[in-house]
């Protein structure tokens, strides 16, 4: 069993202002003080920040956890609606098995630099190698006029712990606002989906600088 389990808290789109979300911890099948430590909080995202992460501690009390669960709840947005009011995490017995994410959230980038990096790792070393596909999804920026390849598969050599995701960025002459896409990673191979899995491309139009062609 790990020692504690992470949940990805994010907005649909970065806010220029403030956003802030109370969550606590329900019991379900597991109970708190037996199986988890019960655990209450606020997360509080400043302007631009799209990412947040609950950590809740277990509790290994020995065999007979396997398949319990219990319920993160989220209540009293400001700033911001919320689409999913929770989330119930699964308690598995045995060894944490090896997690590929992602290294950071949110990455900026100029338009014309044509491409952009961001960071993916494992939760450890596997002999083996590890490789999950990263989907990209249309937020204020679009793919065709704003970026082009969709999709990208990863993959991290056995004994390395660290990669990267790339996608490829349109430089357009259009003077427009900064402008933003969604990646999620599925599909991976000798490894679990970590958290996080869900980040932020942000791209910064330079045509204002750049002039016209």
């Amino acid at each position: 069993m790990e020692g504690h389990a992470r949940v990805q808290v994010i907005l649909s789109e970065p806010s220029p202002a403030e956003v802030r979300v109370r969550y606590r911890t329900e019991n379900n099948s597991a109970a708190a003080g037996e199986d988890y430590v019960g655990t209450q909080g606020v997360l509080v995202f400043a302007p631009g920040e799209v990412s947040k992460i609950i950590t809740v501690p277990l509790i290994d009390d020995g065999p007979g956890d396997d398949g319990e669960w219990f319920d993160i709840r989220l209540t009293d947005a400001a700033g911001a609606r919320l689409a999913d009011d929770f989330r119930w995490v699964h308690i598995v017995e045995g060894d944490p098995p090896v997690r590929i994410r992602l290294a950071e959230t949110l990455v900026e980038v100029s338009e014309g630099d044509e491409e952009v990096w961001i960071g993916v790792e494992l939760s450890r070393v596997h002999t083996e190698e590890v490789s999950l596909w990263w989907d990209a999804w249309d937020g204020s920026a679009h793919i065709g006029p704003d970026f082009s390849n969709p999709y990208d598969h990863t993959a991290v050599a056995a004994g390395e712990t660290v990669t990267e995701a790339w996608f490829s960025l349109v430089d357009d002459f259009e003077v427009e606002g900064a402008e933003y896409f969604t990646i999620i990673g599925s599909g991976p191979a000798n490894a679990q989906v970590g958290v996080p899995r869900i980040g932020f491309i942000r791209i910064i139009d330079d045509d204002v600088t750049k002039g016209t062609p």
